[in-house]
């Protein structure tokens, strides 16, 4: 996505234009034993590529939320949630295989999704499983951005506020990104693409994806960070720190010391450092660190 501003733009704000219900409202329902006995069979099986092991995919309880919380959407929410990206219903991708099991178990077993077409409803789900926020929330600015492993924004709520904060000076024509990960936006690249075709359903190519040398590598795990600061008088959070080595040297826009606002509050980070992945077990942090 492209937008015609300087480096001087800061945020870009938008309103939800869906809500999607809420886990109460999905588990305080009445299911039938029917129902549960065929959501049981529900998965499929799943190999990112020749050297991983194959694995089950299921379901998630999310995918019914997203039944639900289309069929009851208003004619120009469902027009507008379709209007979002997503993948192809031809599509072999475990997702959309999922998504089509439980459209169709949704329109068998579920009063709202009866007289609702099966494709239709599974379009519905897909477009909301590739484009939700956090919350349940959906946008019509907000989710064009695209996706980026060294995004140039980053995306924070609050009760009446959804915006992205620009993390460097981004220059007129240069194209807008975020990431789609949250805290795993800190693992290896390898993991990252893993996790972002499996959720997403693509291949990440973004800068990053395609650099040979991994620019958090020399960011120390959470726990050797703290002690580090302790023993220097660091100011800057563990995140902080391994943010900025993802920007450009250059970058002329400041971050706020504030990881909650940064990070839009999440805050269970990596309990290792990057370059303690191939070597665990048995190394431990400091013998890693002091090598």
């Amino acid at each position: 996505m492209h937008f015609e501003i300087l480096r001087l733009m800061k945020l870009i704000q938008d309103e939800p234009i869906f809500t999607r219900p809420s886990p109460k409202k999905v588990q305080n329902r009445s299911w039938s034993p029917e129902w549960y006995k065929e959501w049981s069979k529900i998965w499929v099986p799943w190999r990112y590529s020749e050297e991983t092991e194959q694995v089950r995919i299921y379901a998630s309880p999310a995918m019914v939320r997203n039944a639900l919380g289309f069929v009851m959407a208003t004619s120009t929410e469902k027009q507008l949630i379709l209007e979002q990206h997503h993948p192809e219903l031809t599509s072999t991708h475990p997702i959309v295989v999922l998504s089509k099991m439980v459209s169709q178990l949704c329109v068998k077993h579920l009063d709202e999704c009866r007289n609702v077409d099966a494709g239709y409803l599974q379009r519905g789900m897909l477009a909301m499983e590739m484009n939700i926020f956090t919350g349940g929330r959906m946008f019509e600015k907000l989710n064009r951005v695209n996706h980026s492993c060294a995004p140039n924004m980053i995306y924070f709520g609050m009760k009446g506020s959804w915006k992205y904060k620009a993390l460097t000076a981004i220059k007129a024509g240069e194209e807008l990104s975020h990431s789609y990960l949250g805290h795993e936006l800190l693992l290896p690249t390898e993991r990252r693409k893993q996790l972002l075709f499996r959720s997403k359903c693509f291949e990440c190519c973004c800068k990053r994806c395609l650099n040979p040398e991994e620019p958090l590598r020399d960011v120390p795990c959470s726990r050797c960070f703290m002690e580090q600061a302790a023993n220097y008088g660091h100011e800057e959070s563990w995140l902080l720190q391994s943010l900025l080595n993802l920007l450009p040297s250059d970058s002329s826009q400041p971050f706020e010391n504030n990881e909650e606002e940064l990070y839009g509050g999440v805050r269970s980070y990596p309990n290792i450092s990057l370059r303690d992945l191939p070597l665990l077990p048995p190394v431990c942090h400091r013998d890693m660190h002091d090598a």
